[in-house]
């Protein structure tokens, strides 16, 4: 038996300006989200679809003037985790045009990992005007430390 390991919450996102492990202050909510094909519950962005009345996976949709059903109408979202809550990823999911409910991660003061991004075949300027609305809705996404060099003083 072969076990693999699964990106669990704590591999998309960072609390807080510094980073810290305290859960800041963030909003999640469970969403509808429809798609074709299979993606991670944890780092595929998505962005809200009027036409479909859900969520979707982003490649290159429109972000302007999209309102949604999160409580501030936030456009954009990264999944954290299964319809049980943020963090639980028991598998990839399978999308279709029936909605499946999963956990999304729509504000706060937090980063996103861009190595935990699930970008799928959006191209660096679709990557760039995604970075764009989520740093408008308080998620900033950073590089990760390519080596940490301790310092003393």
């Amino acid at each position: 038996m072969t076990a693999s390991l699964k990106p669990l919450g704590n591999f998309l996102v960072r609390y807080g300006v510094d980073n810290s492990a305290d859960f800041g202050d963030v909003a999640t909510k469970v969403v509808p989200v429809k798609g074709s094909g299979v993606f991670s519950v944890i780092g595929t962005p998505v962005v809200w679809v009027a036409a479909s009345s859900a969520f979707e996976p982003y490649v290159a949709q429109t972000l302007t003037g999209l309102t949604s059903v999160l409580p501030d109408q936030a456009p954009i979202a990264f999944i954290v985790g299964n319809g049980a809550g943020y963090g639980i990823n028991d598998g990839d999911v399978t999308l279709s045009s029936t909605a499946t409910n999963l956990t999304v991660l729509f504000r706060g003061d937090c980063s996103v990992v861009e190595t935990g991004i699930a970008w799928g075949a959006s191209s660096d300027p679709q990557k760039a005007a995604f970075r764009v609305q989520a740093e408008k809705q308080g998620i900033k996404i950073v590089q990760s430390a390519a080596s940490v060099t301790p310092s003393f003083i």
